[in-house]
């Protein structure tokens, strides 16, 4: 499965399409460490697809100064073609201009030009909603810029112009399809890394292949990979610290529109990310950058909760059976009252094993991955034919 056949992000590109074909403008914020270059090439197809006439431009194709409208006109223009126009309507009508451009490449850019292209679409925009009479087609403009555009160039929603704020993977549970693809052929090693790697990465897919190699390693083996990461996303201690501080270890119960301004620069700095399931939250690589061991072990453990709790479940209901406790009691059994009514018996070993293993996770302390094996393969041999 690829990025663009999940379904949040297929809805995400379906309002864009929208956008575009109904004549919108569109300028799309991203944070940095999000691979999205198939899905933008995967919209425009679909835009051809559905009659449009959609085409990229690169700036590093266009003169490197002179009037914005100028610039673009020499793209556009005839051969022999000496006069540029005097407005932005005279492009918007001019019939060989596409119904859908693309500004490609604006990540390769300097701050300046990327505020330069803001600034051309909020124009372009004006342009097309002073117009008297439609141009012939929808003559959209359409580009994506890193979510570090400062917040003063960001252009307001309005008529003919949208502005999309990219979130990655609204569902955990998506990106779990995405490690279950991408995962080992062992079955077991498959859940492992499914539930691990998509459980602390979030929202973040990039991260969720960063974190494959180290699943099955210890607890201190992955923080030091978070931290590694962070370091490489241009992360310090001291701003992890304060992201920490602002937001906390744990979720919010928020969602992106009811976000406070105030918070933008983290998720434009691909800090903070936001799943139905879990609400807001900080980054976990940025947890570890700060030092925030006890944060990222709680992040673990609801990780492997989701994985760990219902095998538990089982596992104590069939050793009731094995050990000749009704299923149907008034009183069931705590995991003590099994390990005493286990004495003695060659459940013993297990039953005490299984009982160490519930309460480190009923205690906030992550499992192992041995202890997982184990338990696993327990529950295998319980289940029987």
């Amino acid at each position: 499965m690829r990025l663009q056949q999940l379904p949040s992000v297929a809805r995400f590109a379906e309002r864009v399409r929208e956008d575009l074909l109904q004549g919108r403008s569109v300028l799309i914020l991203i944070p940095p460490g999000i691979a999205a270059d198939e899905l933008w090439s995967q919209i425009e197809e679909d835009l051809r697809r559905r009659g449009c006439r959609a085409r990229w431009l690169d700036p590093e194709d266009l003169p490197g100064s002179g009037p914005d409208l100028h610039r673009l006109w020499s793209w556009i223009k005839s051969p022999g073609e000496l006069t540029p126009p005097q407005d932005w309507s005279a492009l918007l009508r001019r019939p060989e201009w596409p119904e859908a451009l693309r500004i490609r490449g604006l990540e390769r850019c300097g701050p300046e030009e990327q505020i330069r292209w803001a600034q051309v679409l909020s124009k372009w925009a004006e342009a097309r909603k002073a117009m008297s009479t439609p141009p012939p087609g929808p003559r959209s403009l359409w580009a994506i810029m890193p979510a570090t555009l400062p917040p003063e160039h960001v252009p307001s929603n309005d008529v003919f112009l949208q502005v999309h704020r990219w979130w990655g993977f609204p569902s955990n549970l998506e990106l779990r399809w995405l490690c279950r693809e991408q995962g080992p052929f062992d079955p077991t090693e498959a859940l492992w890394a499914e539930h691990i790697s998509a459980g602390l990465a979030g929202s973040d897919p990039s991260l969720a292949l960063q974190l494959r190699e180290v699943v099955f390693d210890s607890f201190e083996t992955i923080c030091r990979r978070l931290n590694e990461i962070a370091e490489q996303r241009g992360w310090t201690a001291e701003e992890c610290a304060e992201w920490r501080e602002r937001i906390g270890s744990g979720a919010r119960p928020a969602h992106p529109e009811t976000m406070p301004s105030s918070l933008y620069p983290i998720w434009a700095r691909g800090a903070l990310m936001w799943t139905p399931e879990y609400g807001l939250e900080l980054h976990p690589a940025a947890l570890a950058r700060a030092g925030d061991l006890p944060g990222l072990q709680r992040r673990l453990v609801r990780a492997q909760a989701g994985l760990i709790w219902p095998i538990l479940v089982e596992i104590h209901q069939t050793l009731q059976k094995q050990l000749g406790i009704q299923e149907n009691a008034p009183d069931q059994p705590e995991w003590k009252d099994l390990a005493a009514r286990a004495a003695g018996t060659p459940f013993e070993a297990e039953v005490n094993q299984v009982r160490h293993i519930r309460n480190t996770l009923a205690h906030l302390r992550p499992l192992s991955w041995p202890q997982f094996r184990f338990l696993w393969s327990l529950y295998q041999r319980l289940a029987g034919p």
